[in-house]
């Protein structure tokens, strides 16, 4: 019984992987998983798990959240990350971080504090602490503060300067040109940039260079269902290069960037969701918790994300005029029978974007699978969308 409902997934981003390293990114989401599926073959919790997960990925220099971000326009370093637990409906996140290795653990952090009630004088625990606070809370909460310096990675660096060299270049074309394009990061052009960085792939769009950029990297989600049937859900972000100091993506914000809920008494199925892409489209459209609403109310859940990615997204009013959307889900679907005895779940993941890194494990399996989802030849990025799944008996 205790072997059964274990599933762990996590994805490295939608957006762009390329092909020269696409097995160091399969590679370190499988072993992000193993992580997972440690603290869950020992009786901890999806919660535990999804962190454990995250955790793993943020140590990664390949990618985009904790060690590793991408800088902002000052070259520093600003995360954001939440966490929801689907037992107890909570939300913890962090905004524009600095000095924190690894930012779920403080969003999960900011949930466990949730749970104890409210605190001297009835107030009411935070959920959401962005900034020089959150890293006060941090340290007055037992999570180590570093130089915000050990953050960056080598690559990190290269990359930053690499933009910032070309940002400068197009600036001064601009005025010697008069040029009207803009680069995304400071326009409302319709193409936008992504939080995997598209700036990379733009840039290197707009300009003869051949010096080849780094490999595009975005946003690490996780979501989970232990032993107990509970389900989480969470995601971890550097940002977008050379992001205004201060921005807050939807990694951080509730309902766009992850949304987990247990199944309940009435029949409503157990569902946890992360999203990836293009950061202000993903709030905008508060992309995660419109997917979960499609899925409590289709009981075909590829279909139901594929609703998401298409109605609520590519097609949204709050998107329009909006010629290139890029997003991506991650989501898994628990349902248990009148029995008891069978749980029906369902993975899927889908992206409008090039490409979407995947891997999977469940406890009956020895080693995670991981993908690399790619759209077709004939298929637009941020117009077209590619979707996938696996279906699972527990």
């Amino acid at each position: 019984m205790a072997d059964r409902d274990i599933l762990i997934a996590v994805h490295a981003g939608a957006g762009y992987h390329s092909l020269s390293k696409e097995v160091e990114y399969k590679e370190v989401c499988a072993k992000a998983c193993s992580q997972a599926m440690k603290i869950l073959k020992s009786g901890g919790s999806s919660l535990e798990a999804v962190t454990v997960a995250i955790q793993y990925l943020e140590d990664s220099p390949l990618t985009n959240a904790g060690h590793g971000s991408n800088l902002t326009l000052d070259e520093t370093v600003e995360c954001d990350a939440s966490i929801m637990d689907g037992q107890s409906l909570l939300h913890g996140a962090v905004g524009a971080l600095s000095g924190i290795q690894n930012p779920v653990c403080l969003a999960k952090k900011l949930v466990n504090v949730q749970k104890q009630g409210t605190m001297l004088l009835g107030r009411i625990p935070p959920s959401f602490l962005v900034g020089k606070g959150a890293t006060m809370w941090a340290k007055e909460n037992g999570i180590s503060v570093i130089s915000e310096d050990k953050l960056k990675s080598e690559s990190a660096m290269k990359t930053f300067n690499d933009h910032k060299r070309r940002l400068e270049r197009q600036e001064e074309n601009m005025l010697c040109k008069k040029r009207k394009t803009k680069i995304p990061i400071h326009s409302n052009n319709p193409e936008q940039v992504s939080d995997l960085s598209d700036a990379k792939k733009y840039v290197d769009d707009n300009y003869s260079e051949d010096r080849p950029l780094n490999d595009i990297q975005d946003t690490v989600g996780s979501v989970c269902i232990d032993c107990h049937g509970n389900l989480a859900a969470g995601v971890s972000s550097g940002g977008i290069s050379l992001k205004q100091p201060g921005r807050i993506g939807p990694a951080a914000v509730y309902g766009a960037g992850c949304w987990a809920t247990n199944s309940s008494p009435t029949g409503r199925p157990g569902v946890a969701v992360v999203t990836s892409g293009t950061g202000e489209h993903l709030m905008r459209t508060l992309l995660a918790k419109s997917c979960a609403e499609n899925m409590y109310r289709d009981e075909d859940t590829h279909r139901a994300i594929q609703q998401t990615l298409t109605k609520d997204f590519l097609e949204s009013e709050f998107l329009s005029g909006i010629a290139k959307k890029y997003g991506g889900i991650l989501a898994v679907k628990q349902a248990t029978d009148s029995s008891g005895d069978s749980n029906e779940v369902d993975l899927i993941w889908s992206h409008t974007t090039e490409s979407m890194c995947i891997a999977y494990m469940t406890s009956k399996e020895k080693r995670a699978k991981s993908l690399i989802s790619r759209l077709s030849e004939d298929s637009k990025a941020g117009q077209s969308l590619n979707i996938q799944g696996k279906h699972f008996v527990l």
